[in-house]
Order: structure tokens, then C-alpha cells, then sequence
């Protein structure tokens, strides 16, 4: 756990050291960033715009680092902090050293043509159990540049796919406030944004459907004409099933202002917040403050039922 929030903290450095901005203003939203992680280990996977002139000398000390064994990249870490030899982004190629050495797997790689005045670079760094060979999946590359383009066809600025807790929502919370102060968000829409997001979350938490012991769902931050979207979805128990139906038909025909009458009702109903969960205050909150009416769907065709819902604030 300790290498992986090294690996995390130097991979995002040089993700914004070493990137650059592309000069068209509708190319801007370049850079990816992603963390997976499955039964080999944890994968994080960069991709952004690197100047074309500077590929040569960046292609040449990713083979340099790769080339090195454990002792030779701790003594070329060392030579380049007393040397002091920073490049004109900062870090010496420090990061990238530092990045190797705890992964103990070399640097993936992939530089690709953009456009006359930048390339696109892809990373990959891999903290995987003894004995996996990272080197035998070959679509690598394409496989996160498809998904890099995934995202931004559907506007998406942030995806969670992974186990919803107390500290999850706190993690997720610090991270994209990051994302959305970037965007040109009014202060009472972010406000409603982390309103949202927080009972989104909590609800997954408590309303999700346990998997081996850890409640499962996802999320995505998007833009939606300017607007900030919110989608999650998780499974739920069955023996919820029906209440669940009941409410979000109840809860979906309502106009707002019928919501604020029976979130009022419903408040009252409610002797204090522990009882938040029975009353489905959070939900009525959820589809009182969206922008627009909420979009839900609620199937049951898997082992679980599974609920899913988008919201414009």
C-alpha cells in the first residue's frame, strides 16, 4: 500500500511536470490518469500531450532507466540528487527513476503522433505480484487510448468503479473537488454538486449490495452543457427490491415543488438523521436539487437487482 501512494504521487507529478497544453482550445482535455486493479496487481496507466521536439530525449532516458538493475537505478537516483542536473521541467528525470525503482518493473512506454507540434505519450507502470510478466499484454496502448477516448466522447472528467466506504467517500470527495474547481462551476452549483455527491455516495454505501463483503458501485463526474452531470449505480439486494421500485416511481413523477412538500414531510417523519435511510430522505434530496429530472433505471435480470441513476446540477 505504502509503494502504490509513492507510485500514485510520482506518477501524477510527472503527468503534470512533463505534459504539455495543446494550443487549440477545443483539444484541451488530453491528459488521462488511471488506476486499476485486479487479481495480478495494481496498474497505472498516463496519457498526455509531450512536445515533438522533446520525444527523442524522453524516449532515450525511459530506455536508459529500463536498461538499469536495482542497484544501478539506486546509484543513478543518488549521482542525479548530488549533481543536481534538473531539466527545464523540473525533477532530473528523478520521478521517473524513483517510479522504477518502486515498481521494480521497467517503464511501459508509447509515443504517437498528434499533431505537428506534439505527440501523445502513454505510461504505464506496473506493482504486480512475483512472478507476472507485464510484458505479455501487447495491446496495452490501445486499449487505454480507447478508453481515454471513451471518456471524453461521453464528457466524462472522472470514473470510480470499485468499493464505496467512509474513507472511499472522503478519498473520492478531496479528489474531485480537485477536478471540478477546474471547470467554470458558480459557487451554489458546486455547492449542490458536493451536496449530491455525498448522498450519492452514502447511499451506495448503505443501500449497496454487499460483494464478499465490500459494497460495489461506480461513479462519474461529467459535463453536460456546461453543467456538472453525476452518474452511479450499484447492485441492491433483492430483499429491497420492491421498496426501492416503489419509491423511485413515487419520488420520479413528482414535480420540484411537490419534492420540497414531501421532503418536508418526510423530514418531519424523521426523529433525527439515523433514520434517514427508512424514510429515503437522501433519494428525495438527490432528485430535489438536480437541475433537471432525474434519469434512473432499475433492472432486475442479474443475481441482483441493480440501480442506476444521472443527474444535471
Amino acid at each position: 500500500r505504502k509503494k502504490l501512494s509513492i507510485l500514485l504521487v510520482e506518477s501524477f507529478q510527472n503527468f503534470i511536470r512533463h505534459g504539455s497544453e495543446a494550443s487549440d482550445p477545443n483539444e484541451r482535455d488530453i491528459g488521462f490518469f488511471c488506476l486499476r486493479h485486479d487479481k495480478n496487481g495494481c496498474f497505472i496507466s498516463t496519457i498526455n500531450l509531450i512536445p515533438t521536439g522533446a520525444c527523442a530525449d524522453l524516449v532515450k532516458t525511459i530506455e536508459s532507466i529500463n536498461a538499469m538493475g536495482a542497484d544501478e537505478l539506486r546509484q543513478e537516483y543518488l549521482d542525479k540528487l548530488i549533481d543536481n542536473a534538473w531539466s527545464s521541467k523540473g525533477g532530473a528525470g528523478l520521478g521517473l527513476i524513483d517510479v522504477a525503482r518502486k515498481s521494480d518493473h521497467p517503464i511501459l512506454y508509447n509515443i504517437s503522433s498528434y499533431s505537428k507540434q506534439h505527440h501523445l505519450l502513454q505510461l504505464k507502470i506496473c506493482l504486480t505480484a512475483p512472478g507476472y510478466s507485464h510484458f505479455n499484454k501487447p495491446n496495452w496502448a490501445k486499449k487505454s487510448e480507447s478508453l481515454r477516448a471513451q471518456m471524453i466522447n461521453q464528457n466524462n472528467m472522472l470514473l470510480y468503479k470499485g468499493e464505496i466506504t467512509q474513507q472511499t467517500l472522503h478519498q473520492f470527495m478531496d479528489l474531485s473537488k480537485t477536478i471540478v474547481n477546474r471547470t467554470k462551476t458558480s459557487k451554489n452549483e458546486l455547492i449542490m454538486f458536493n451536496y449530491a455527491l455525498i448522498e450519492i455516495l452514502q447511499n451506495i454505501s448503505r443501500h449497496g449490495c454487499s460483494t464478499d463483503g465490500r459494497n460495489v458501485g461506480y461513479i462519474a463526474i461529467g459535463n453536460d452543457k456546461g453543467h456538472i452531470r453525476l452518474e452511479a449505480g450499484n447492485e441492491v439486494g433483492q430483499n429491497k427490491y420492491e421498496i426501492l421500485k416503489e419509491k423511485l416511481e413515487f419520488i420520479g413523477q413528482l414535480s420540484r415543488e411537490e419534492l420540497r412538500c414531501f421532503h418536508l414531510c418526510a423530514l418531519g417523519s424523521s426523529v433525527n438523521f439515523e433514520n434517514k435511510a427508512s424514510t429515503g430522505l437522501g433519494l428525495i434530496e438527490i432528485f430535489m436539487n438536480a437541475r433537471e429530472k432525474v434519469q434512473y433505471q432499475l433492472t432486475n435480470e442479474r443475481t441482483n437487482p441493480f440501480f442506476s441513476l444521472s443527474l444535471a446540477l
